[in-house]
């Protein structure tokens, strides 16, 4: 046994030997001082190492959250309000606003008041969907210093704070995006004041903690764009042009944003994704940078891919989170105290020839930090020795590789061309109908497609959601999809002339031939109707007042225009604003009208007054009533001085034609008593009663500047 220890450590000692011998061998063939072994200094401006202010001055910054949550019901909403709660709970104190007109959001901000509010003010589609293009165009009215736009579901941790005070400290306009971490499970809710945050298991974890795991955990694989948006509000747009009316939460609209914003190079994007944490459940489908549309109806998600690809640059040069050069970091030992900017692009090219170390050392020079994202013009300058801190060159490759490129929008992605609604007649008035089953209609010609969005937009400022429009052509009914208008084609499309379509046309009695006949097929479905032509504005809801003369009636305005004589003489009674119901005489009684109509070489209003008052009104009752003796049914003439038509009131000629009309009480006013579509243009808008921004694509009435 001794013989066999003394041979082991023989060998032993002759391999050491070796290997010694080797390695010296190996050295010496190795080439002396090689460049790839130093450490290289990169000196960045001196902003680009942020020092988390002072709390109290952390909380003099102005920033205002914007979001637009779904109603708070069950456990979506339990998820909004954990979000909600994180926001309010960072250290800045943001303001936050609900964007959106569901009850729930206003109960739930009056619990929180008075930092949270709702802002109703926002275009929405049918269906209650937030539009993307008016949420923007109410986040870019606040009067805050900087503003964020989030996705509701979304948790946010405080390492936001040093993020946004290091991006609040650049001269340039600036957009910060973020990318959500997706994790399989977020046991934490908040609790108290404090914002404590309490795992399931029933112990308090630290903030520190809670980011580790979520990092850890988590995976932030998204293909489709930001879940955070955060801007100064300086003097640039966010991007060239307009968004096109993309429906929130069905797709495409967050990556086309982002595709303009770096296209356009107004404001200097950046990704602050690595040392801003984001939380989105797995199980949870965001509205915001949801690409595919999961969350959206089919209609919605195939029209959003239909105006991607139709406007802007997203279809010819999409870009992704891959794109955005611009990089907030953490490159110090303590995220709070060391996050540095920095341009993957000038770094890469910094790093060719080298692969180990790129030293950031503090820049002192005020002349060079002008320009505090070009790291490449203080590549070999000698750096101080405070704030040093170093990156590996390898690390910063595998950062700007990190993002996959996402599929592209291509002709082939898009099944359809076209926008589209599934539904038909029936189905669409059985989902927008009011509870006790009215239904105001309007039909139209693309001729008439922005009065018909600006009589929209006036029944969403009164906050009327049970109208239906009956589309003559293709192109409006495109047009009001596109919009979120509760839209049908007729089944025989017509061209309806822009400017040979007036009152006393061939192309004017054929429209409004097919107005009756679509009344009529609602009220025979079950509907109560109330029809307004697109040129009658509306300042009150006047259904429940029009809906207390009962059944049997046909409510309509007069056409009089002589204030001294009766509202009810021969072929006085406007056919472009009435009230039907849907009892058996009324039905009847509409049959007459239609079949009358159809027999005329005239439009249909000398139809209804015919068939209601009779061949020169004799079946006139008194100064405002007819009987048509068949059905019984009454038709019934409105008091011109709450429904006035374009003669009666001499309104029109009024300076402000909105006081005079409001202060008389009207509910409507007829755009009427005028020849052709150019000159009810131009009356309407001089008189200030457009609700509709054809350049925005936007509701535009008491459109107010959001104070935060």
């Amino acid at each position: 046994m001794e013989v066999n220890a003394q041979v082991m450590q023989a060998l032993l000692s002759t391999a050491a030997l070796l290997l010694l011998v080797i390695s010296m061998r190996a050295t010496q063939l190795l080439p002396a001082g090689r460049e790839s072994d130093k450490i290289v200094e990169v000196e960045l401006p001196e902003r680009s190492l942020a020092m988390l202010p002072p709390e109290s001055e952390t909380k003099r910054i102005a920033i205002t959250f914007y979001t637009a949550p779904a109603p708070f019901d069950g456990a979506e909403g339990m998820r909004q309000k954990l979000a909600i709660h994180s926001w309010l709970h960072l250290d800045l104190r943001p303001d936050v606003v609900l964007m959106g007109r569901h009850p729930s959001l206003k109960t739930f901000a009056e619990t929180l008041q008075p930092y949270v509010t709702v802002d109703s003010d926002i275009d929405i589609t049918f269906m209650g969907n937030p539009m993307f293009h008016s949420m923007i165009g109410r986040v870019q009215a606040s009067s805050s210093e900087i503003v964020v736009l989030i996705d509701p579901n979304l948790v946010l941790l405080n390492d936001f704070t040093a993020a946004i005070t290091k991006v609040r400290a650049v001269d340039s306009n600036w957009l910060l995006v973020v990318k959500p971490i997706h994790t399989t499970i977020f046991p934490f809710e908040l609790q108290g004041s404090s914002g404590s945050w309490l795992h399931s298991d029933g112990l308090y974890v630290e903030p520190d903690e809670v980011r580790k795991i979520v990092r850890q955990k988590g995976s932030s694989g998204d293909c489709y764009g930001p879940g955070l948006w955060a801007w100064n509000k300086a003097d640039a747009q966010l991007h060239a042009g307009v968004i096109p009316p993309f429906v929130y939460g069905s797709g495409h609209h967050s990556e086309w944003l982002l595709t303009e914003a770096l296209v356009s190079k107004y404001r200097t994007v950046i990704d602050g994704s690595d040392v801003i944490t984001l939380v989105a459940p797995q199980h949870v489908a965001s509205r915001i940078y949801n690409g595919d549309g999961a969350l959206g109806r089919p209609w919605d998600v195939a029209g959003n891919r239909v105006l991607a690809m139709q406007y802007g640059s997203l279809y010819y040069r999409p870009a992704d989170l891959s794109n955005v050069t611009v990089k907030l970091i953490k490159c110090g030992e303590k995220l709070r105290r060391g996050l540095c900017l920095y341009n993957r692009t000038d770094l890469l090219e910094a790093c060719k020839p080298h692969n180990r170390k790129l030293r950031l050392a503090q820049k002192v020079d005020p002349q060079a930090s002008r320009d505090w994202f070009k790291f490449s013009q203080w590549f070999g300058r000698s750096s101080s020795d405070r704030g040093v801190q170093a990156l590996d060159c390898k690390t910063i490759a595998s950062l700007t590789n990190e993002y996959v490129r996402c599929p592209r929008l291509t002709k082939k992605s898009i099944k359809v061309s076209e926008l589209w609604l599934p539904f038909s007649l029936e189905a669409l008035a059985s989902r927008v109908a009011s509870p006790d089953k009215v239904i105001i209609l309007s039909v139209a010609g693309d001729s008439y497609r922005t009065m018909l969005m600006s009589w929209v937009c006036s029944l969403r400022r009164l906050n009327i959601s049970n109208y239906l429009v009956y589309a003559l052509d293709d192109e409006l009914y495109q047009h009001a999809v596109s919009q979120g208008v509760p839209v049908v084609k007729s089944s025989q499309t017509m061209r309806v002339s822009r400017d040979d379509c007036h009152f006393g046309t061939k192309c004017f009695q054929e429209v409004t031939k097919m107005k009756s006949r679509t009344v009529l097929h609602l009220l025979q479905l079950g509907f109560k109707v109330l029809f307004s032509d697109v040129d009658v504005y509306w300042f009150q809801n006047p259904i429940q007042e029009m809906m207390a003369y009962g059944p049997g009636t046909l409510v309509a305005q007069t056409d009089q225009y002589n204030e001294t004589e009766a509202a009810n003489l021969p072929r006085r009674l406007n056919s472009g604003f009435y009230f039907a119901w849907s009892d058996r005489a009324t039905v009847a009684a509409f049959v007459k009208i239609v079949k009358h109509a159809m027999t005329s070489n005239m439009s249909e209003q000398p139809s209804f007054y015919d068939t209601m008052c009779g061949l020169d009104g004799v079946y006139r009752v008194g100064d405002d009533k007819c009987v048509e003796p068949d059905t019984n049914v009454t038709a019934i003439f409105l008091d011109r001085r709450t429904y006035p038509n374009g003669a009666s009131g001499n309104h029109w000629e009024q300076r402000d034609v909105r006081k005079s009309c409001e202060q008389q009480g009207c509910r409507v006013l007829h755009n009427n008593w005028v020849s052709g579509r150019e000159r009810k243009l131009k009356r309407q808008i001089a008189a200030g009663l457009w609700d509709y921004d054809e350049t925005t694509r936007m509701c535009v009435t008491h459109r107010k500047k959001v104070q935060s």
